[in-house]
């Protein structure tokens, strides 16, 4: 009976590229995969062809986000309060930014380096070629993620809520009301993809009429939300699974699945839990 548990254990869990500890994003950049790993202050530089770990770079504090802008990968520090960038020919730290507080979340999105601070309730425009500030925006509460839809930038509150972030001004043009804990966030030609962790809850809203279309619940704790295969899928932390939106299937995704990328016909999939990242088949 043993035997058959482990096998099936083993049959059930995805391939693994063991990073360091605590994995938390994942952003795809200079041909490579890289994951944050909040508890070693490290980057793990994955070749998704040979399937491990080819570079280890030390950042310090506890790695958060992570986006690729400028030709660097830009990596966020919750503990420190700064972003750091990431030299992807060297594999080194070559510039960092200090912004004072928490950095849950950062974005490439247009073109520029955008960092949700979770502690200041701020989102902070930096210009990748300079890594300087270009701007402060006052967003309130706990950003946490970003997307860009309908020609805006937008925000996803631990509050809440949406705000939504007009890049060509930095002026806040919306805020859209959604729930507990909103920390996820995909694009789809449907309109803006949102979910939330506590309750599971995901919601689709429409960014050109600032209103929510449609909502549904999922599972007790969606970690994070991605586009894989042409649908939504949302990694449900609890349940080690990526789950389509539309309820028409699910995954084997490790112990704690958290942010998912796809290149080719596979998501990779950080799994915070067992300290890897996972390369899952899509069907």
């Amino acid at each position: 009976m043993k035997t058959l548990l482990l096998l099936t254990l083993a049959f059930a869990a995805p391939p693994a590229v063991h990073v360091g500890s605590g994995p938390v994003s994942l952003v795809a950049a200079s041909g490579s995969l890289w994951a944050s790993n909040l508890r070693s202050g490290t980057v793990s530089r994955i070749s998704p062809a040979k399937r491990r770990v080819v570079a280890t770079v030390r950042v310090g504090g506890e790695p958060s986000g992570l986006a690729s802008a400028g030709g660097a990968v830009w990596v966020g520090d919750f503990a420190a309060g700064n972003v750091a960038r990431v030299d992807p020919r060297r594999n080194r730290v070559t510039a960092r930014v200090a912004l004072g507080a928490p950095v849950t979340a950062l974005s490439g999105a247009g073109g520029a380096l955008w960092a949700a601070v979770f502690g200041s309730g701020e989102v902070v425009r930096i210009d990748p070629a300079t890594a300087q500030i270009v701007a402060r925006i006052d967003v309130g509460g706990k950003p946490s993620a970003f997307a860009l839809a309908g020609g805006l930038l937008w925000v996803a509150n631990g509050d809440g809520y949406l705000t939504a972030i007009d890049p060509a001004t930095n002026a806040v043009t919306a805020q859209v009301q959604i729930g507990e804990d909103v920390d996820a966030e995909a694009v789809t030609a449907e309109g803006l993809w949102v979910a939330t962790y506590d309750s599971g809850i995901v919601a689709l809203v429409d960014p050109a009429a600032h209103t929510i279309v449609r909502r549904a619940t999922l599972g007790t704790h969606v970690s994070a939300l991605a586009v894989l295969g042409g649908a939504v899928w949302a990694s449900d932390y609890s349940a080690g699974r990526l789950v389509r939106v539309d309820g028409s299937g699910s995954l084997p995704a490790g112990a704690g699945p958290r942010e998912a990328v796809q290149l080719g016909n596979a998501a990779w999939v950080v799994d915070e839990l067992a300290d890897a990242v996972r390369r899952v088949p899509l069907p």
